[in-house]
This record gives C-alpha cells, structure tokens and sequence, in this order.
C-alpha cells in the first residue's frame, strides 16, 4: 500500500489508553505535571514532564559564579558565596572608589557651620574648625583644661554686668594683668600696693569720717 498524507485533527491517538493530542491551541499554560512530546536520539517518540525536562538539560543550575569589582567569593561548585570586600578606611579625602576586593565612599565635610547646617566635621587646612555653639562637659584650650563654669566666664562679660554687695576679706582675688600675664591677686595686695610708697603716695591714715566721706583735703603727705 502506498504512503498516504493525512491531517493530524482534535483527539488523535495512539491508542485507547494513550492520547498524544486532545486540543490544538496557540495559548498553552505551562505546568509541572504537563506533558511534551519528544524524539530521542533514535527517532522513538514519547513523552517527558516538564520537571523532566528542566533535570534533563541541567536548567536552573549556575555553572560559575564570579564576584565582581568589590566582592570576594564565587566559583564553580553547586553552591557558593559572593561576599562584599573589607571597605577601605573613610578620610575627608576618600573618593568614590571600587577595587578588585574593596571599595570606599566619598564623605561630605565642612569645617565652618557658623551658618547652623548639619554637617560632618572636619578641620580645614590649618587644624581650625568653626562651630556656632559648643555645648560640652569639658573644654580643653592647648591642653589645659578650663575649669571654668559658663557662669564664671560670663562674669568677665561687661555688657552681662550683674552687681551685687559683698564684703571685702583679705583673701578675696582680683584679676590683674602682670605685664602680659593674667594673674589672680588677693584682695590684700591691693591693700599693700595703696598704702606702699610707690602707690598714691598718701599716708595709710586717710580714713573716711563717721559720714562716710574723705577728706582728701586733710590728707597728710608723707
């Protein structure tokens, strides 16, 4: 008998208990327990599950991984580890950079919030640094630590001037400059500088009257 051609239609079979086709569509939904129809390597027809194809031809599987710019890790076995290079140490020159196993960021700095702008600190050039406010525990000046409260150094504030009536003891300082050299003196010096011969050059006696006044006029001159 020759050969003849025919037209494979909706419901063509094997046999009763194998259908190949049972619909022709363009709109298939994939499915792991859907069917395809396969030739081996032999020209023998038949059918494999769609998770047997993917074991077959190895899909899903990364046969090498290789860490990139920045990162350390990768190869070729079935299960590897990409891990992210050591960064390097930030400075205020650190740019924006990535090495074979490392990387670094660019910080923004300013050495002047006078204007009162978050910022990152960082001396300029010559060491300075300009702040609007300093609010600390405790302040160092060239090493030495003031020990000073903000009260006290107010105090030195003329234009905060705060008066109040005390008696004056012996023990009790002033600030004197000496020479160039701020010092604190007690209140005794001052009474030893008035009545030496090298201060007013008045006589110690000069004493205020039972009002209150003196009488320079009076005064002796030694």
């Amino acid at each position: 008998m020759a050969n003849k051609a025919f037209v494979a239609k909706n419901g063509l079979t094997v046999n009763t208990a194998s259908i190949i086709m049972s619909e022709l569509s363009g709109t298939l939904t994939p499915t792991t327990a859907g069917q395809i129809l396969i030739t081996d390597g032999t020209g023998q027809m038949g059918t494999r599950t769609e998770a047997q194809i993917k074991s077959d031809i190895g899909a899903g599987v990364v046969e090498t991984v290789t860490a990139g710019n920045g990162l350390t890790g990768g190869g070729t076995s079935s299960s590897v580890t990409v891990t992210m290079g050591t960064p390097t140490t930030l400075t205020v020159s650190t740019t924006d950079t990535v090495g074979a196993e490392t990387h670094a960021h660019a910080i923004t700095t300013s050495s002047d919030v006078t204007g009162g702008t978050a910022s990152i600190l960082a001396s300029d050039g010559t060491g300075k640094l300009q702040v609007a406010t300093i609010n600390a525990t405790s302040v160092q000046i060239g090493g030495t630590a003031v020990s000073s409260t903000a009260a006290e150094l107010n105090l030195l504030d003329g234009s905060a001037k705060s008066t109040s009536s005390i008696t004056l003891a012996d023990a009790d300082g002033f600030i004197v400059i000496d020479g160039t050299t701020t010092k604190q003196i007690p209140a005794s010096d001052i009474a030893t500088y008035v009545s030496g011969a090298g201060a007013a050059d008045f006589s110690a006696d000069i004493l205020p009257n039972a009002s209150g006044t003196i009488n320079l006029g009076s005064a002796t001159k030694e």
